[in-house]
């Protein structure tokens, strides 16, 4: 019922509204009328019966005392035509019949639809003086019948009155009440119809223009013009409308702005990004010959007066280095393009790695650094799958700072595994030290860009204030998490959790340590060409080379150094990747196709050797059919491994060479 309510229009709500009462009133003053009108004909028939009774009884009084009835008839008969009494009955004292008439214009009609009335005939006393006919009608006082006014009663008179037009005025007052009813009703409904328009017409014109507001059309207007509440809303609303439409413009205006400032700010991060990897290129390049020629010169014989400035020089070389590695990956991770390599490795390999990179500074500041790795017995020939170089760089920054602002104490650092399921675990990494520690307001802020502790005593050790926001970048795109407790003076405790895959059966990279051992198994009779266009780069690795025994050919481009291919196979080959003329792209792919069409089935360890590491151009690099890349500035340890990959994979194709012919 509820429902049907809540259904019904504002239109069928005003004119029910009106109509009902309206229609109640009718109904209720018509009865009240008709129920006045009735009682007062009844009471008017009953008053004019009661009369016409009392006058029949006094024409009555001479009949009865004489006996004439003839001339009573007579009058009885002419009194009867065109009223409404239905039958006369005159009788004695006795109530013996003495007279009747019945109006023939009155069919018979049954008790209910007469009214009767009965009259007394009283003897007039002057009359029966006057007449003196006591004597013949015995009437005597004896025999009398007396009212209890004290006139005799000699007879009675009973009238029957017909009560049908009566019937007939109340149905035709009951016809006219219906039809007032109904003329009020139509005229109700009009009236409710008429006002239910003029309240829901401009509401559904609200209506349309708000909808039309909801779906964006803020031009629109409800435009009525009245001086009542609807009108006032519709005045709000096209208010509002005006406002909208000025907000709009103004959000218009804002986003066209917010896209131009973002499209701008796009533009300028990829100029910048553009920019910083143009600049690192350029930066690598000289820096790998100046690298390199200080490897180089350092396996020569150097007397002691010597050896400082080639110390000092490579100290410096690879803080140079870390600075510039650091900016590209700042870009790479605000661009959102942080490289991420995973592949299988040892945990103790980066421990040890990252514990002798950082063991001469200990020792120079007498202070003991120790490391621990707890991994349990049924891991320890496990390999885990993650990005081996990151999560050395993590531990790298931090046990770094640990190093270099503890004077005295330890560091410590420890590897832990928290959880382990089928495929993956979760290690702890906690790098402790009783250094100088962190004051407390400085604790949220040392993970953010180009911020440093600016005491006295954390600015004499100096620094960008890089290593830990960059470490904090590398933690989130590794999917671990990165935190730090610290007390000034006492010293700090920084936590490095991250998940990783691990397989029993997987081989990890090989390790710097093992790469020391691998020079002694250098094949010095492979060819070697190198394709590099800066004469530092070439003076560099030829001097390297040259270290181990290892003579090499040089090209200065794609296209000389194809030529060369073309004239003397090579087993090795180290190839830059931008140059003039042929690029690196082109040469590898001229070379794979040379080898395809040769009959020989030998195939060149092809390496790129290039400043550029982002992902595209690893990619890139494959694709064009290398087989390697190494990142400049290298190490002469990442040159002289490429000799022990070109082995491992001269031994595969001997092998699948070996199952071929063996099948045949």
């Amino acid at each position: 019922m509820g429902n049907k309510q809540m259904d019904l229009t504002i239109k069928k709500r005003v004119t029910i509204t009106v109509a009902v009462p309206v229609i109640v009133i009718c109904l209720v003053l018509t009865l009240y009328l008709l129920r006045e009108q009735t009682t007062q004909v009844e009471s008017h028939l009953k008053e004019l019966g009661e009369q016409i009774t009392k006058d029949i009884a006094h024409m009555s009084e001479f009949a009865l005392v004489s006996g004439n009835r003839s001339d009573l008839n007579a009058k009885l008969n002419q009194l009867i035509v065109g009223s409404e009494i239905q039958s006369i009955k005159i009788v004695n004292k006795h109530r013996q019949d003495f007279l009747g008439i019945n109006n023939p214009y009155f069919p018979q009609q049954t008790a209910s639809d007469l009214l009767g009335f009965e009259a007394p005939v009283y003897l007039t006393l002057e009359k029966v003086n006057t007449f003196d006919v006591l004597d013949d009608l015995n009437v005597s006082d004896d025999n009398q019948t007396t009212s209890t006014s004290g006139q005799k009663v000699i007879g009675y008179v009973m009238v029957n009155i017909s009560v049908q037009t009566l019937k007939e005025q109340q149905r035709s007052s009951i016809l006219a009440g219906i039809l007032l009813a109904a003329v009020t009703l139509a005229i109700s409904l009009m009236i409710g119809n008429r006002l239910g328009k003029s309240i829901v017409n401009p509401i559904g014109q609200i209506v349309a223009t708000v909808h039309k507001l909801r779906s964006g059309k803020y031009a629109s207007r409800v435009a009525i013009e009245r001086q009542d509440e609807i009108g006032k809303l519709a005045a709000d609303i096209d208010q509002l409308a005006v406002e909208l439409e000025h907000s709009k413009s103004r959000v218009n205006k804002q986003m066209l702005e917010l896209t131009e400032a973002r499209e701008k700010a796009d533009r300028d991060s990829a100029a910048k990004s553009r920019f910083l990897a143009l600049m690192s290129h350029e930066l690598r390049d000289p820096l790998n010959a100046v690298s390199a020629n200080l490897q180089a010169l350092e396996d020569t014989k150097i007397d002691d007066y010597q050896r400082p400035f080639l110390d000092v020089s490579m100290l410096s070389l690879k803080q140079l280095l870390q600075l510039i590695q650091s900016i590209m990956d700042i870009s790479m991770a605000e661009a959102g393009k942080l490289a991420i390599n995973p592949c299988f490795f040892d945990i103790n390999d980066i421990v040890d790695n990252v514990v002798s990179l950082y063991q001469p500074a200990a020792d120079k500041k007498k202070i003991n650094l120790v490391s621990s790795c707890h991994i349990p017995d049924d891991l320890q020939h496990c390999r885990l799958y993650s990005d081996p170089v990151r999560i050395q760089q993590v531990i790298g920054n931090i046990l770094g700072n640990a190093v270099k602002f503890t004077h005295e104490g330890s560091v410590f650092l420890g590897v832990d595994l928290l959880t382990q399921s089928a495929n993956q675990v979760k290690l702890k990494i906690e790098i402790r030290d009783t250094g100088i520690g962190i004051p407390e307001d400085a604790l949220d802020k040392i993970f953010e860009l180009f911020e440093q502790v600016q005491a006295p005593s954390y600015r004499r050790e100096g620094g960008a204030g890089l290593g830990l926001a960059i470490s904090k970048l590398i933690t989130t795109a590794l999917g671990g998490r990165l935190s730090v407790e610290s007390q000034q003076l006492r010293g700090s405790t920084f936590t490095f959790e991250v998940d990783v895959a691990y397989s029993i059966e997987a081989t990890a990279s090989t390790a710097p340590t093992e790469r020391k051992e691998a020079l002694q198994k250098v094949d010095t009779s492979k060819r070697v060409l190198l394709v590099e266009d800066n004469l530092g780069n070439q003076q560099a690795v030829k001097g390297l080379m040259a270290n181990i025994g290892v003579d090499i050919d040089v090209a200065s481009n794609g296209i000389e150094g194809l030529d060369k291919f073309r004239a003397n196979y090579y087993d090795l080959v180290y190839l830059d990747l931008f140059m003039p003329g042929m690029d690196g792209f082109e040469f590898a792919k001229k070379i794979r196709e040379l080898e395809k069409n040769s009959s020989t089935g030998r195939k060149a360890f092809i390496v790129a050797v290039t400043a550029w590491a982002q992902n595209e151009v690893r990619e890139k690099c494959f694709a064009a059919g290398m087989d390697d890349i190494i990142v400049k500035p290298f190490s002469k340890f990442e040159l002289y491994d490429r000799f022990k990959k070109l082995a491992d994979a001269e031994q595969q194709v001997q092998a699948v060479l070996q199952a071929t012919s063996t099948k045949e």
